[in-house]
């Protein structure tokens, strides 16, 4: 637990070392940009302790994989479907843009209706065209975005991080490929 995020789930919320810093740091970064009024982040499901699978996900089974709220206007609960009305734009982007800054992240998932929302909103306040184009999936000229839509994400937000081990091992097996 902590003052600025509450947990779902705590017997279903371990991860690895780099996967909570970089949470901690994206929720950081939002009360810092907004230091008055900003809600908790709700996080959800990361990994059952030990790993392995963890219903109902296909995902969630080595510390690598998150679910946190958006930001709501009104502090709705978890899974409420977010909404040109009831997101909070401001927060819910600045959120968003901290992870696809994040060199720890491999993609974040957010239905595409909400990706029309936050593109727009990020656009409007002048955020530089071709970042955008290159981080979103929806209206985006990526073919590798780093924010991807899959059905079911309108009412959360799914961060997926890189394993530096993983990285490590093709970084020194590239050099026989």
């Amino acid at each position: 637990e902590g003052d600025r995020w509450k947990m779902t789930d705590p017997g279903n919320a371990y991860g690895t070392q780099e996967t909570i810093d970089s949470i901690v740091k994206a929720i950081d970064k939002v009360n810092e940009a907004f230091p008055e009024g900003t809600p908790k982040v709700i996080i959800g499901h990361i990994s059952a302790k030990g790993g392995g699978r963890l219903k109902p996900h296909k995902s969630h089974q080595a510390g690598r994989d998150v679910d946190l709220s958006y930001f709501y206007k009104d502090n709705k609960a978890w899974y409420a479907v977010a909404t040109e009305r009831n997101i909070d734009k401001a927060r819910s982007w600045a959120f968003v843009r901290a992870f696809a800054l994040d060199p720890n992240v491999e993609m974040i998932l957010v239905d595409t209706s909400i990706q029309k929302i936050l593109r727009a909103y990020a656009l409007e306040q002048g955020e530089d065209a071709e970042f955008v184009d290159r981080i979103f999936q929806f209206g985006g000229k990526s073919k590798r975005p780093i924010i991807r839509h899959v059905r079911g994400h309108a009412t959360h937000i799914h961060v997926r991080f890189f394993s530096p081990n993983a990285q490590l091992s093709a970084r020194l097996a590239s050099q026989w490929l």
